[in-house]
């Protein structure tokens, strides 16, 4: 599988894991179940730990697409850039779920630095999903043609021509 399709592939799991996450947080936060929202920190974490898988696919995919044509430079230029900035938003928010994670049980609920991190973590998670959405907004844009308007042209990917038409039966 090239780095191309792993990207594509593996994309939308930092988005999945924060998502569920912030259910689960929420839900925990709400209901003061320890479990639930140790569960929302995990996924947190691993969110982390798949924008990283995710962001290092993206600079190999990159190097693959750039120079195939009906590829848009500005779309792929604007994507790379809102990717770092939801790379290290996303990076710092399992950082911050580690840490809350462990003092969710080695502190008590009501200690201010466990409030303070949950507060943090929280920030991060909604910041995280915004710039993981404009990401992929504009990573949708380099090649998806009904998003911005263009014609529809033909791909080459691992040898294999592929075309974005409909195909009539």
């Amino acid at each position: 599988m090239s780095a191309v399709r792993l990207h594509l592939v593996f994309n939308h799991a930092p988005l999945f894991w924060i998502g569920l996450g912030l259910l689960l947080f929420l839900f925990g936060l709400f209901r003061k179940n320890r479990s639930l929202v140790g569960a929302g920190l995990f996924s947190f974490i691993l969110a982390g730990f798949a924008v990283i898988f995710v962001y290092l696919s993206g600079h190999s995919a990159e190097e693959i697409v750039e120079h195939l044509p009906g590829i848009s430079e500005a779309y792929l230029e604007k994507h790379e850039e809102a990717a770092e900035l939801a790379f290290y938003t996303t990076l710092f928010l399992g950082i911050s779920s580690l840490i809350t994670f462990f003092l969710l049980f080695f502190r008590k609920l009501e200690d201010l630095i466990y409030k303070i991190f949950l507060g943090i973590t929280f920030v991060l998670s909604l910041a995280s999903l915004g710039t993981l959405s404009n990401a992929g907004s504009y990573g949708g844009k380099i090649r998806h043609t009904e998003l911005t308007g263009g014609q529809q042209g033909q791909i080459q990917m691992d040898g294999h021509e592929e075309y974005e038409e409909d195909e009539e039966h």
